[in-house]
């Protein structure tokens, strides 16, 4: 009785009645024999029966099979005419995979990457994310798939298609004691059967030969021309089928480092695969083995192993129709396909959009999808198209990931999007009328800061660099159609100044101070955005009155910083302290976002609110700490209007300061505690009144200036 070594005890996945797995006394085909199916199919085979065979080389690796045509050892390959291709995805872009096995099997059986199929390594109970091969070839068709492979872990992947019955019949070869002849022989007699449209053929000898003896050694040479003459026994096979056309298509997984091992790593010696198929193909590539480039981008203009599957559906007349396109390849046969390549514009905004760039043959008309539903026809010769999202009704504020496709003709190809985040834009909100009361400070900004100092709209303070020769502000664009006030505390002078200060005309116009005096409250807000997330282990201030930050948050005074991307709102009295710490109030990096620090000094509370487009609304709300003594709040403001520093504590040095280095020879680019930062202001105001919550939330949700409120 005919059984299958290396079953795994996969008894219940085996399907058909196959050849015993042991020794072989196949002969190497003969170079002299034409391939099957080679060149274009004329007219008159298109009443054949299409089949398929794949041919899967793991460890076969591009170097050495160019060596090994060249020196005419691999002559079954060589007819094939195999061409450079690359595996792993695209370096830093979200299809990147690890060049490994599990993730280049699927790949080669999927036409997708990893964020698509989501297999990155071996791991026991998972099965590709998207159709496969056998699934998408049996589609509207009756005729077999099957397999045989030599790994286990590929046996395991495959088995959910074959309990599916996608897959007819899987030979597991692992346990064989020759597993590449079992894995020829099975193939062989699915060939000869029939009634196969698809077989697929794995070997992983050269792999486990190339990790114990090297790519070097002749035990890897031996193993390479074992593999040539399994290659010519299937070309025979298919050749001995007159009543069939046969697409034959050999691939690497991937490829591996200097050592013959399988690293993972996406460098060029592990992205380096080779695809063989017995027909011309439409790439112009068929028979290029030109020597590896220097950089893995380099290999971006050849095929990838994301091709091999459509190039299979294209000969069987099963490629996906056009809402389905989901393959991150394309067919390598028939119709030319398109590339294609998508960026995100304006990501983390209510212009976010998708901006598409395609080639296509000329004559080819085109069709955009996107997740599946058609979103533009275009005329033949257009290459660009850009995809407002704001025009989708039924996108809320979030995060989301698209699969885009440019159908050209009749070849297609799709790409994955990298993750968009996506701001709704709301519905006007009038500004709160009650604003203006109590509005005592307030800074629109809008004039260059380098030629014209930032104006007070009410006259009640004035505002510039804390030195002449340190002046770090710059013109912004801000978030109200208008422009805000950009810092950079990089750029300081020797005494340690950087940023800017805000100095009140008189106590009483201070309102931190006139609050202390009253037993009243006081409030400040402004838009403000981070183009990055605080890299340093301490707190940045932002606004503040504070006598030394840098010595302590303990330190007199009030002030609103950051630490990472979370916002700290503090008031303390030089013994004592209220943070908003616990946690941190976070906020999104390079968003224009609202800060409000409003304190009731007669009701001893502070709250911190961030009003933040992406995240929303947060605040909190503390007690003073016991003993806190009101009027210190005033920080350095005490005795004299000193003022409130932006990008900086209330002595404009706190860089220098937090680095330990000495006023006279202050230098930012010798910072290593604490380096300077960069931010950016706008609509900056003060009032001596505890805002309401309401108040402050139509303030960032009109997107209006609050000079829209004052009278003209």
């Amino acid at each position: 009785m005919a059984r299958l070594a290396g079953s795994l005890a996969l008894a219940g996945l085996i399907g058909g009645a196959l050849t015993a797995c042991g020794s072989s006394d196949d002969k190497t085909a003969s170079a002299e024999l034409p391939v099957p199916g080679a060149g274009t199919p004329s007219a008159s085979t298109t009443t054949l029966a299409r089949r398929t065979l794949l041919v899967d080389l793991d460890g076969v690796t591009y170097d050495a099979l160019r060596q090994g045509i060249a020196s005419g050892q691999l002559p079954n390959l060589a007819r094939l005419q195999p061409q450079l291709a690359y595996s792993g995805g695209v370096l830093n872009d979200v299809s990147q995979q690890p060049n490994l096995d599990a993730p280049g099997w699927a790949t080669l059986l999927t036409g997708t990457w990893a964020s698509r199929h989501r297999i990155f390594a071996i791991a026991p109970g998972q099965k590709p994310a998207v159709p496969t091969l056998f699934s998408l070839a049996k589609a509207s068709g009756t005729s077999r798939t099957g397999a045989a492979v030599a790994s286990a872990p590929l046996a395991t992947l495959l088995a959910p298609d074959h309990a599916a019955g996608a897959l007819d019949t899987l030979a597991s070869c692992a346990q064989d004691a020759t597993p590449d002849d079992c894995v020829t022989r099975n193939a062989i007699q699915m060939i000869g059967r029939g009634d196969y449209a698809t077989v697929v053929a794995q070997y992983h000898s050269a792999e486990d030969v190339a990790l114990n003896d090297g790519l070097a050694s002749s035990q890897y040479a031996q193993a390479l021309a074992r593999l040539d003459a399994a290659v010519g026994t299937l070309l025979s096979e298919t050749a001995k089928h007159a009543d069939s056309q046969w697409l034959v298509v050999v691939a690497s997984s991937h490829g591996l480092n200097a050592n013959g091992r399988a690293d993972g790593l996406p460098e060029v010696p592990q992205s380096a695969a080779f695809i063989a198929v017995n027909q011309d193909e439409n790439n112009g590539q068929r028979g290029s083995t030109p020597a590896l480039p220097a950089t893995v981008a380099g290999l971006y203009r050849y095929a990838s192993i994301a091709d091999v599957t459509p190039t299979i559906l294209a000969h069987l007349n099963k490629t996906p129709a056009n809402p389905d396109y989901a393959m991150d390849g394309a067919q390598l046969i028939g119709a030319q396909p398109p590339t294609l390549a998508v960026q995100i514009a304006e990501d983390n905004t209510t212009r976010a959009r998708a901006v598409l760039a395609w080639s296509a043959p000329a004559s080819a008309a085109i069709t955009l999808m996107r997740d599946g539903k058609e979103i533009a026809k275009l005329p033949a010769g257009t290459t660009t198209y850009t995809d407002p999202l704001a025009d989708r009704a039924e996108l809320q504020t979030g995060k989301y990931r698209f699969s885009y496709a440019v159908i050209a003709g009749t070849a297609a190809r799709a790409v994955l999007t990298p993750q968009i985040s996506y701001i709704k834009a709301q519905p006007p909100v009038p500004l709160a009328a009650t604003l203006v009361n109590g509005l005592t400070v307030y800074y629109p900004f809008g004039q260059d800061p380098q030629l014209t100092a930032p104006v007070d709209a009410l006259g009640h303070s004035t505002m510039g660099p804390w030195a002449a020769d340190a002046n770090g502000g710059a013109m912004t664009a801000d978030p109200l159609g208008g422009h805000g006030l950009f810092i950079d505390t990089n750029i300081a002078n020797a005494a340690g100044y950087d940023g800017y200060r805000l100095t009140p005309q008189s106590s009483s116009q201070d309102v931190v101070n006139s609050a202390v005096a009253s037993g009243g409250a006081f409030s400040i807000g402004f838009w403000y955005k981070a183009p990055a997330c605080s890299t340093n282990t301490v707190g940045e201030p932002i606004f503040s009155n504070k006598t030394g930050y840098a010595t302590s948050g303990g330190t007199a005074g009030i002030i609103i910083s950051m630490f990472g991307c979370g916002a700290e709102f503090n008031v303390a009295d030089g013994s004592h302290r209220t943070d908003t710490n616990s946690p941190y109030i976070p906020f999104s990096e390079n968003q224009w976002v609202y800060f409000a620090l409003v304190v009731d000094v007669g009701g001893k509370t502070m709250s911190g609110y961030v009003f933040d487009p992406i995240l929303g609304n947060q605040s909190q709300t503390h007690a003073f700490a016991a003993g806190m003594v009101a009027a210190a709040l005033a920080g350095v403001n005490q005795s004299s209007e000193v003022g409130f520093g932006l990008g900086e504590d209330g002595t404009g040095k706190f860089y220098m300061a937090k680095n330990g280095q000495k006023a006279g020879s202050y230098n930012p680019s010798l910072a290593t505690t604490d380096k300077p930062m960069q931010m950016a202001f706008s609509d900056l105001a003060m009032w001596n009144r505890a805002l309401t919550q309401d108040e402050l939330s139509s303030i960032f949700l009109s997107q209006k200036p609050l000079s829209g409120l004052l009278a003209k």
